[in-house]
């Protein structure tokens, strides 16, 4: 519960990108796989677990913003990643 509770805090109070969005996108996940039968058939539990884990911290710490707008602006995650899809290599 600790881990997820600082997943949780770790997403940024913005319009979509936010903690919501993050379970929106965990839960349906969950329903993608359950009814597609992929689980226990064509996922064993270490990627079931990889696959939830990803789901929840998949915007973990967005800005809220384009990679074009954070490069243009001269955002210090652009600058560190070489004005390459700086919110993906963070």
């Amino acid at each position: 519960a600790r881990f997820l509770r600082r997943v949780e805090a770790g997403y940024r109070p913005n319009p979509y990108h936010n903690a919501t969005h993050a379970a929106d996108v965990l839960q349906t996940l969950h329903v993608m796989i359950v009814n597609s039968g992929m689980i226990p058939h064509y996922v064993d539990p270490l990627t079931h677990l990889a696959m939830y884990l990803s789901a929840a911290v998949h915007d973990y710490e967005h800005e809220g913003s384009t990679n074009d707008f954070l490069i243009n602006s001269g955002h210090p995650l652009a600058m560190r990643y070489n004005d390459r899809s700086p919110m993906e290599n963070h």
